[in-house]
């Protein structure tokens, strides 16, 4: 049948920390790279070789994952940096697999995954943790300050892919009595606004 992918993660460990400091080097400058993949990822592997040896590391992966995520956010980095370090493991695991000829069987695929997203959720939690405190507000007043605020036109008509099928059944002076809603008008509806 051949060998896990708990084999081959740990005969190609070095291998895969030193594609996935290139991938984060792709994306960032070169100091970042350091910071985000020399705990990171070996943090993540060992608990992933156990798990995928049927020894269930998942509140080591969860935990060490959180520390990563407070420690990313600690030095500045962005959510989406995060979540892309667990991308980069999965990506750098399967492309050195097809490289190498490795087959991966669908259970351990399937435990990959699983332990990445427990991975991405738990640095997530922690990054996000670390947030609300440091802003001391609550997750959606967080989410709403930091999310880019559309353009607004005077009529703050919806753009034409937003538009409804048929004629476009709206009037100025149902945009402006509206609540950003759909609000009836004589010819029918009228958008968002």
């Amino acid at each position: 049948m051949g060998h896990s992918l708990a084999q081959f993660v740990t005969a190609n460990r070095d291998e895969l920390v030193s594609r996935c400091r290139a991938k984060v080097a792709g994306r960032s400058s070169a100091a970042t790279t350091t910071a985000q993949t020399d705990d990171s990822v070996p943090l993540f592997l060992d608990p992933l070789i156990a798990e995928l040896d049927g020894r269930s590391q998942t509140d080591a992966i969860t935990e060490g994952a959180g520390a990563h995520g407070r420690n990313l956010r600690e030095q500045g980095f962005t959510i989406g940096q995060v979540v892309h370090d667990y991308g980069d493991v999965r990506q750098s695991t399967t492309d050195l697999a097809v490289e190498r000829n490795a087959p991966i069987s669908t259970d351990d695929f399937r435990t990959l995954n699983r332990c990445l997203d427990n991975a991405i959720a738990g640095a997530v939690t922690l990054f996000t943790k670390g947030s609300l405190t440091a802003t001391s507000g609550t997750f959606a007043e967080m989410e709403r300050s930091s999310r880019p605020r559309p353009p607004r036109s005077r009529c703050c008509r919806p753009a034409p892919s937003e538009w409804p099928a048929g004629p476009a059944p709206w009037s100025t002076s149902a945009c402006a009595a509206s609540t950003r809603s759909w609000m009836p008008t004589a010819a029918g509806r009228s958008p968002w606004c």
